[in-house]
This record gives C-alpha cells, structure tokens and sequence, in this order.
C-alpha cells in the first residue's frame, strides 16, 4: 500500500449518520470513497475533493450492519471494515 492511513478508525463501529475520516498526510485531489456490503455488494459510492487530512464520509441511510469501506486518494488506497448501528 501507499503512503495513506485513515487515523479514526481504532474504533469499527460507527452509531452517527456521518462520519470524519483524518488522513496521515495532507493530501490534494478527488478521493473516491466506496462502500460495499458483507457479500460485496456496492452500496453507496462517491468522490470529493479532500479537505486537507479530512473526508467526511455521509452514512446517512444505510441499516445497520457490516460493511468495507474503500477509499483511494492520490496518496494510495486502503480498506477497512466496520459496523454501522
């Protein structure tokens, strides 16, 4: 993997309808985040510009369960898992 690492998220479970993901590294261009269910499916996909060494991820409407969230900026590309409740 590249040079990037998503710093918020010691903690997988996330109760808000949005959440801030802090970047290692300030970074500048688009970043696409997608988000994709237990068995694979894409379920929510987005691009936007990063904010310095913040993306703010909108879950606003996905049910409660596990999901992988992907996002790759010009710095790399890295996964994570987590639960929404």
């Amino acid at each position: 993997m590249a040079d990037l690492r998503l710093t918020n998220l010691g903690v997988t479970t996330l109760a808000a309808n949005s959440t801030t993901l802090f970047l290692n590294k300030a970074l500048q261009g688009t970043a696409r985040i997608n988000i994709t269910d237990r068995i694979g499916r894409l379920v929510r996909s987005s691009s936007q510009p990063v904010q310095e060494r913040e993306l703010i991820i909108d879950l606003t409407g996905m049910a409660a369960g596990r999901y992988l969230l992907e996002v790759t900026t010009p710095g790399g590309t890295v996964r994570t898992p987590f639960v929404k409740q």
